[in-house]
């Protein structure tokens, strides 16, 4: 659907208060604010992929070690793994005694409850509880007045008042309470005052700096209120909302590293905090060892580094004023900051595009190559760059520009194809170097499948010159060490890409070569030497069974391989590598240790649930019967009676499998008094995701060899 020519037509924009006497804009920085982390809560939320316990663990040591005296860890009432992690950083003594531990919770009594008592015993607790206040969802999605709403934030403050002092009288728990009406920005003004009493001497969450400073300014005892300011970037003003939101009367900023989090991402405490630096005012913050903290946060959210501006290097100035004895002042254009006080230096922060500058393309060519370039080379190949980079409308990295340079300049090194091609009508994953793109490609046929060409001849000219002109491209292929042989075969492609009809000409050579003739098992090598890596196994597994399988389970299943194949010298073909995943995890097959016969699901409300049902114990059926905070911590607790030791959920995801059915993956961990502790993947799919999921925690269970209890008849059942 194409854009209106008349948007008004069909949005509206916002209302502005009318302050003819509005003070902030006069306003500058003279402090920081209390910084608040939701990397834990909004950021981890926001992940493909969310973290462990482990990994929210390292990342909240991280952000205590960065300084962050305020940090929103979880929303403890919607998973049992949640409560664990905020247990756990708890008992574990995790938490520093000038650390404050925020949790989420929704105004709902039984939640709130939970959430209070995850946090019991920690020193410092701010418990952080929002419901709706804005039209759309007062209307719309919860059908409540005005009134209505009002009466359900009062009451629900009363509670968290009376629970919270009970918890500090019985364990010393010093509590903050934050309230925040959503959404702030399209909630009556004079509502948010009415619904900001409950909250008065603690805290509330608020955004945008004309509203703020009118809530600021009209809200009876001010000097006992901290207005927390949570910015998100769907408007591509996230930094700008929160300081000017600061100007206005903000004092607390709450956001994620690196602008990290929900839709567009939170507001980015890094760049906050350095542009007060970069102005002069401590942020109270400490990123010294800023690249420590990107390995971090890359490690845990599975994210590319945020630092996005780049420059061309100088110094003459710096040099003058060392001269004469004057301020060495920073001053480069598009960067504040000088790199050597994050710990970095000019090549970490450069990144190359389009409309980047021919001198940071010249200082990575002299940086990774040595090469000095004349200022006219660096002109000429500046274009090179920016054709590349803007016909593929991405940045440059510093493999892609020296590649680049290689290939437009014939200068030394290999390159190396890494791609898959449909071989006999399955997908393949194969690898191979050379010279160039096109002997990288015969040499990765060579290796995996046998076939010896060599390439005789080759032109290539463009079709329809203009904006969308493509590529055609023509190769001869003859015998190895036959260069002079009457047998050749010629092959043809077209593509955007010069390389592309490169690549697709060979393969139209390739086809007309091998003909009829039957290829050789193609297969992976996995070993000490090999040329199959985790993503290989991935891939593999992707074509042959439809399953994209979470980046542990890779790691996993790509050790799995690895021992299997020892005594065949790391090589497996790509069917036994799909038996292995079928037989290892038993895909869909009967599980003997505990399977499956039937069950029922009953909600209880809220994330709760029951399940009953009847399952198979080596064999022989037990009713069975739980409550957890879903299907799979509700099998889990049905089946704890039943199990020595405990079984937890480690990392549970979903995907699409083949056709129209649902793949589960579940890490199980095992704990057994006397034992070691032991983790084991299990998968399965099913057309219902409830059962996909139970299956995969039944598979996974089978794995891990469980001991099994002594049955009321005195059977033992036991996998040892």
């Amino acid at each position: 659907m194409p854009m209106i020519p008349e948007p008004s037509r069909k949005y509206r924009p916002y209302k502005p208060l009318n302050i003819p006497d509005r003070q902030w804009p006069s306003k500058t920085f003279t402090k920081a604010p209390i910084w608040l982390s939701t990397d834990l809560r909004d950021g981890n939320q926001a992940l493909a992929n969310p973290m462990t316990i482990e990994q929210k663990t390292i990342f909240f040591r991280q952000l205590v070690k960065c300084g962050i005296k305020e940090i929103e860890v979880a929303y403890p009432a919607a998973s049992d793994t949640d409560f664990s992690f905020v247990r756990g950083l708890i008992e574990k003594k995790e938490v520093p005694d000038d650390v404050w531990v925020q949790v989420l919770t929704p105004a709902r009594e039984d939640l709130i409850r939970r959430t209070i008592d995850s946090v019991a015993g920690v020193k410092l607790a701010i418990l952080h509880m929002y419901n709706a206040t804005s039209p759309t969802f007062r209307n719309v999605v919860f059908r409540n007045s005005k009134e209505q709403t009002i009466e359900l934030a009062v009451r629900h403050t009363k509670l968290v008042r009376q629970l919270t002092e009970e918890c500090t009288a019985k364990y010393g728990t010093k509590f903050r309470y934050e309230y925040s009406p959503e959404t702030f920005t399209q909630t009556n003004p004079i509502l948010l005052w009415r619904f900001a009493k409950p909250s008065r001497q603690h805290g509330a969450r608020l955004d945008q700096a004309r509203t703020i400073e009118n809530f600021c300014r009209n809200i009876s005892e001010r000097e006992k209120v901290i207005v927390s300011l949570h910015p998100h970037n769907d408007r591509g003003t996230g930094i700008a909302s929160a300081e000017l939101g600061v100007l206005a009367g903000g004092d607390r900023i709450e956001g994620c590293l690196f602008g990290n989090g929900e839709r567009t991402g939170n507001v980015d405490l890094v760049n906050l905090a350095l542009n007060l630096y970069s102005q002069g005012i401590p942020p109270g913050l400490d990123f010294s060892d800023i690249q420590s903290v990107i390995d971090i946060v890359t490690k845990c959210n599975d994210l590319p580094d945020a630092i996005k501006k780049g420059f061309e290097a100088q110094n003459i100035r710096h040099a003058d004023a060392a001269v004469q004895g004057e301020p060495q002042y920073w001053d480069i254009p598009y960067l504040p900051l000088d790199p050597a006080d994050l710990g970095q230096n000019y090549e970490a922060v450069i990144r190359v595009n389009s409309q980047s500058g021919k001198g940071g393309i010249a200082y990575l060519v002299k940086q990774h190559l040595h090469l000095d370039l004349p200022r006219k080379m660096q002109v000429a190949f500046y274009q090179v760059i920016q054709t590349i980079s803007d016909r593929e409308a991405r940045e440059m990295t510093v493999d892609d520009i020296t590649t680049a340079f290689r290939q437009t300049y014939h200068f030394g090194g290999p390159a190396r194809f890494d791609g898959t091609l449909l071989v006999d009508g399955v997908l393949r994953v194969i690898r191979g170097d050379g010279s160039g793109p096109l002997s990288a490609l015969l040499n990765a046929l060579h290796t995996h499948l046998g076939i010896d060409l060599i390439i005789r001849d080759y032109t290539e000219h463009i079709i329809d010159e203009g904006t969308d002109s493509k590529a055609a491209s023509y190769v001869e292929l003859v015998p190895s060490g036959e260069p002079r042989s009457g047998t050749a075969w010629w092959g043809v492609g077209v593509d955007s890409d010069i390389a592309g009809s490169g690549l697709r000409a060979l393969l139209s050579a390739i086809n007309s070569a091998i003909g009829d003739r039957a290829l050789p098992e193609l297969k992976l090598n996995v070993g000490f030497n090999g040329n199959s890596g985790q993503a290989d196994i991935a891939s593999a597994i992707v074509n042959a069974l439809g399953l994209e399988l979470p980046r542990r389970f890779q790691a996993s299943f790509f050790e799995v391989v690895q021992r299997s194949t020892r005594d065949a010298g790391g090589e497996i073909s790509y069917d036994a590598l799909t038996e292995l995943f079928k037989t290892t995890y038993n895909l869909n097959g009967n599980l003997e240790m505990i399977s499956l016969h039937a069950y029922k699901i009953k909600h209880l409300g809220g994330s709760r649930c029951t399940l009953t049902g009847q399952f198979s114990f080596s064999g022989k059926a037990r009713n069975v019967e739980g409550e957890g905070n879903g299907p799979l911590s509700s099998t889990l607790a049905a089946l704890s009676p039943h199990i020595e030791g405990t079984v937890s959920i480690r990392e549970y995801s979903i995907g699409e499998g083949t056709g129209v059915v649902a793949a589960s993956y579940v890490e199980l961990l095992y704990e057994l008094e006397g034992a070691k502790k032991r983790s084991a993947w299990g998968v399965s799919t099913d057309a219902d995701i409830t059962a996909s999921g139970i299956k995969a925690v039944l598979s996974a269970i089978s794995r891990l060899e469980v001991t099994l209890k002594v049955v009321a008849n005195g059977d033992q059942k036991s996998s040892e």
